[in-house]
């Protein structure tokens, strides 16, 4: 994920009239229309993220601070921008001498959109430029720092991946499941589908709700219930037999694009042959464009 997909003109304040790099930061997590963050929270959260217990704050340069903070519970991904108007205060010393940092950029990314690993040094070297330094300090909105393209194109994230976002399997739907099990397992866990597995774990077919639903009432209706009420039906009766499939470590934008395309509820995810998982069209939704 890019900066320019976190950090929003919203999130970008120019100008801020405070003492100390808590108080921006306060000012630089509010929510629009929200209450602002409690001053000895963020505090707490910045004396985590110097000792690297939840994040990291590093100088890139005297005037330019970057916080990456651990993100409290149910917290979006995102970043924010703040110009001080003065030197801001840093309640504990980061180690440099001279005036406190005047540009604050804070970065929050929730653990499934963990921080690439060489995301801290891009920025530290595109942030540290006296170019683009001195073209954030004179900016006189968000958009001309969003202008530029070096910064805003930084990639910050690793991308979200299938294995991030499936409904990880914990059970094994095998050809010759009785369909009423099948059906009391969908029931019970509010699943769509259910992979179908051989004896080696290797998907041999899909059984979704609604085929499901439909066997068993044209069985009902056909006599194909015992008399003491067993279904006599199976997974294998059921099952479609020609299935797409998702590796768990493909990048779910395009995990989603091939729902699309295809236009698939849900799909089945495997590591090496082996059924590990179902993708399915709300959590892919959820993880896209729900903010969790």
């Amino acid at each position: 994920m890019r900066l320019a997909e976190l950090l929003s003109p919203t999130r970008i304040k120019l100008g801020l009239s405070v003492g100390s790099v808590a108080e921006a930061v306060a000012l630089l997590l509010q929510e629009e229309g929200g209450a602002l963050p409690e001053l000895r929270a963020v505090e707490e959260r910045l004396r985590r993220a110097h000792a690297g217990e939840a994040g990291s704050l590093r100088r890139v340069s005297p005037s330019t601070l970057v916080l990456s903070l651990g993100p409290n519970e149910d917290e979006d991904a995102t970043a924010a921008l703040g110009v001080a108007a003065h030197p801001l205060f840093l309640l504990e010393s980061d180690g440099s001498e001279g005036p406190g940092p005047r540009i604050l950029l804070v970065l929050v990314t929730p653990r499934a959109e963990e921080m690439r690993g060489d995301a801290l040094e891009n920025l530290a070297r595109v942030l540290g430029d006296s170019s683009v330094e001195s073209r954030i300090l004179a900016a006189t909105s968000p958009e001309k720092i969003r202008s530029s393209r070096r910064l805003m194109r930084l990639e910050l994230t690793e991308a979200l991946r299938v294995e991030h976002v499936m409904v990880r399997m914990s059970y094994r739907i095998f050809p010759d499941t009785p369909l009423r099990e099948v059906v009391e397992l969908m029931a019970r866990k509010g699943l769509q589908a259910l992979p179908v597995v051989g004896e080696d774990l290797h998907l041999v077919g899909v059984v979704t709700a609604g085929d499901a639903l439909r066997h068993a009432l044209d069985q009902k209706g056909r006599g194909g219930v015992e008399p003491d009420g067993r279904w006599t039906a199976t997974a294998r009766d059921v099952m479609l037999r020609s299935v797409m499939c998702v590796p768990e470590d493909q990048d779910l934008l395009d995990a989603a694009q091939l729902m699309v395309n295809k236009n698939v509820a849900e799909l089945p995810v495997v590591r090496d042959g082996e059924v590990v998982g179902i993708l399915t069209r709300d959590r892919v939704l959820g993880a896209l464009f729900g903010g969790k």
